[in-house]
């Protein structure tokens, strides 16, 4: 270093920060001198160098360096000449016999590549146990927990040193063998180069062959230098969980190799970046809806006519004075007399509008988002035209967006809902609040008699009606009706139509109509009309989809509106079974009674003695919840 052989420094630390190409702030671990830095900008520029004054070889203070062979390691007689902060040495030094001796020997077994335990045994908790000069047990897991974390830092970078450096040995094994012997050689020289040790010198002697802890913390580049990523620390938990792979594996080579893939950094950093953006798996997004296959069978079965405002003219001919009458010779003949009724429909504007700011249709490139809007509007004006033609739209009467409906006056404007038309065209069949699913069946049918519509009408009812129905069996366990075809001809309809919105009115159960019977009109222009704009202040595309009807039934008597009476909604409460003494417990609900072979049973225990059935029924004010389970098998167990 007098001579400027040696002027380079290499330095170790943690925790940078880098600010553009400069690192700014950083936590130094250790210094060393190196033949040849890494960095031009790091030199040393002023070295005074000082022997011991005895020649000995104690050393306190200093930082141990392994530069090779060109160095040897002093001792500094002054404070000024001392390194700042605590060297590994000092750290070493600092250790009592027996946190000494555990890092010798994880620092030679990482070294070695092989796993040694007293007497080539485990002790009787998988522990590696050492064995001291007095022939003391070591256990090392006991003496890592009373080193300090100075200490185990100083562990941990040791046995990852050795670690690397017995992988790198490892990977060039078919290098020859001169190169072995030398270092053999080199190895041997250096044992015999001094009878006694320090327990830094014994550090080194232990780790022959590893690698030089020593680290390059800049990295020399155009622009003055960049930080080096840190290396991976291991841990107190890492030691060992690499003692126990090793004595898994019998090697450290092994366990280390397992332990890299365990806590594996892959080749590339946030290699996620790489991967493709998440596409949309349709080009419309999935929609989240109503069932609205009923929509397009409503609207395509009404009659579609030209002119907005419906008019019908009705006759009554079942008075008495409409009757033929029979002659009498010589008395006078009388007129007949007709009553004629007749009530009026206008139109009304039914619309749906949307926007959308131009930077979003600009930036969505996953999908067509206009053509889906358009789409979207035309969707949801028919879905809502179509419930304003059976049941209303469901808004309140004063409610600023209701589509217009003249429910039961003679003179209106709007779409006339079928479920709120005057009796005259809706016939009204009201059932009890507690009807049961069959004799709902012998009700619509019985009132099927009423229906003066055109040809064989459409029963449309909720999706949870309909299955009650299909669910209906006799008493060998059999269904009453295999498909909704069959069930359609029990109650003398062509089909049978599940609509969702029917749902939002508990006491509607069904309508029947053909909606041939049912004028939608329209004037030229009052058909369902898109309109574009875009607004240049907002910088915003505005959608309108709207259309001017009306829509009336024009034949008296061609709806059956069925409905039951408000009641009170309750699910029946399972009863119990005790299979060891064949006891049936009926539970006592409040609107509920329970029903053995016809006949009702009160609630408390019953003795059965052949297999029995159990069904519940709602009593009067009351109906079961929709799909709720009213009826039950109870097995008999013979004796």
């Amino acid at each position: 270093m007098i001579h400027g052989d040696v002027k380079a420094l290499s330095i170790f630390a943690n925790k940078l920060q880098q600010k553009g190409a400069d690192v700014v702030h950083g936590n130094i671990i250790e210094v060393s001198l190196v033949y040849k830095g890494a960095n031009p900008d790091a030199f040393i520029q002023d070295v005074n160098l000082q022997h011991a004054a005895d020649g000995s070889d104690t050393m306190v203070g200093e930082a141990i360096i392994y530069p090779g062979e060109e160095f040897s390691l002093f001792h500094a007689e002054s404070d000024d000449d001392k390194a700042e902060g605590e060297t590994v040495a000092d750290i070493v030094a600092g250790m009592n016999p027996k946190q000494k001796a555990a890092l010798y020997a994880l620092v030679s077994m990482a070294a070695s590549g092989e796993v040694r335990h007293s007497d080539d045994e485990d002790d009787e908790d998988g522990d590696l146990i050492l064995h001291s000069e007095e022939d003391e047990e070591i256990d090392i897991d006991e003496v890592l927990d009373t080193m300090s974390p100075e200490q185990i830092e100083v562990v941990h970078a040791l046995i990852g040193e050795a670690l690397e450096a017995d992988g790198d040995d490892d990977d060039s094994d078919d290098s020859d063998e001169s190169e072995d012997s030398k270092d053999s050689d080199d190895s041997a020289k250096h044992s015999e180069d001094s009878d006694e040790s320090t327990d830094s010198e014994k550090l080194q002697h232990n780790q022959e062959g590893s690698a030089d802890m020593k680290y390059n913390a800049f990295e020399s580049g155009a622009n003055g230098g960049t930080a080096v990523k840190d290396r991976y620390t291991l841990s107190h938990s890492d030691i060992l969980e690499l003692n126990e792979l090793a004595q898994e594996k019998g090697s450290f080579k092994k366990a280390y190799s397992q332990f890299q893939l365990n806590h594996a950094d892959y080749g590339i950093e946030n290699i996620d970046i790489l991967f493709p953006d998440a596409r949309v798996s349709s080009s419309t997004p999935e929609l989240i809806a109503r069932q609205t296959e009923w929509v397009t069978k409503v609207i395509g079965a009404t009659k579609h006519s030209p002119f907005a405002k419906v008019k019908t003219i009705l006759a009554d001919l079942t008075a008495e004075e409409a009757r033929a009458k029979g002659y009498t010779k010589g008395s006078l003949k009388k007129d007949e007399v007709v009553t004629l009724l007749q009530r009026s429909t206008s139109p009304a504007t039914v619309y749906k509008k949307q926007k959308l700011d131009r930077d979003d249709v600009i930036d969505i490139t996953d999908i067509d988002i206009i053509a889906w809007l358009k789409w979207e509007i035309r969707f949801m004006l028919n879905e809502e035209i179509a419930r304003a033609i059976l049941i209303g739209d469901g808004r309140a009467v004063g409610h600023a967006d209701k589509i217009k409906d003249p429910q039961g006056q003679t003179d209106g404007i709007g779409i006339r809902s079928i479920a709120n038309d005057h009796e005259l065209y809706a016939h009204k069949v009201e059932l009890a609040a507690n009807v049961a699913p069959d004799v709902m069946i012998d009700e619509i049918t019985r009132a099927r008699t009423n229906y003066r519509g055109s040809g064989s009408p459409t029963f449309y009812t909720t999706d949870s009606v309909l299955t009650e129905l299909l669910l209906l069996k006799d008493k060998m366990g059999r269904r009453l009706y295999e498909t909704e075809a069959a069930l359609a001809a029990a109650i003398r309809v062509k089909e049978i139509v599940a609509v969702e919105v029917m749902e939002e009115t508990p006491t509607l159960l069904g309508i029947i109509v053909n909606l041939i019977d049912y004028t939608v009109g329209a004037n030229k222009g009052g058909e369902i009309t898109s309109f574009e704009d875009f607004d240049i202040d907002f910088n915003q595309y505005k959608y309108l989809m709207e259309t001017r009807i009306s829509g009336a039934l024009t034949k008296p008597k061609s709806a059956l509106v069925i409905t039951r009476e408000v009641g009170i909604e309750v699910t029946a409460t399972a009863p119990s079974f005790n299979t060891a003494t064949n006891t049936i417990t009926i539970p006592s609900k409040a609107g509920v009674e329970y029903v053995i072979n016809g006949a009702v049973v009160p609630a408390g225990d019953i003795v059965i003695e052949e297999t029995t059935d159990v069904s519940a029924e709602a009593t009067d004010g009351y109906y079961l919840a929709p799909l709720s389970t009213r009826n039950w098998t109870f097995t008999y167990t013979a004796a």
